[in-house]
């Protein structure tokens, strides 16, 4: 039997939270991503900074960011609209409004859970 105070412990399904997230400097939206696993993506970030502190490709410095919930079957055209719209410096594959809103066509024909 474990000790009362780890009965409360959570799965791993638990971290699972589709989001985009926008990473900031300042004001300033620096980078957009997608993930299935939000708040341990931020983690990773920043993990990733400390590392390359002495490697030549530059880290994502950001000083915030902000996690908006989204439908996981979304997350791509979604990461791309708003990688778009916000041209963000480290987001280095920038995607034309062309593809964009042929890709969310594509996603609204083809997913049954936004037909309504």
């Amino acid at each position: 039997m474990y000790p009362k105070f780890l009965e409360g412990r959570e799965s791993l399904e638990s971290l699972k939270e589709s989001v985009i997230y926008f990473l900031f400097q300042g004001e300033k939206i620096v980078y957009v991503g997608k993930s299935i696993y939000g708040k341990t993506r931020i983690i990773q970030h920043l993990k990733e900074s400390e590392r390359k502190k002495n490697y030549y490709s530059l880290p994502k410095r950001f000083d915030s960011y902000y996690m908006m919930p989204c439908v996981e079957e979304m997350l791509d055209v979604t990461e791309k609209a708003f990688i778009s719209y916000f041209r963000p410096k480290y987001n280095k594959a920038l995607p034309s409004n062309d593809e964009i809103s042929r890709e969310i066509y594509r996603e609204i024909l083809n997913n049954e859970a936004l037909k309504g």
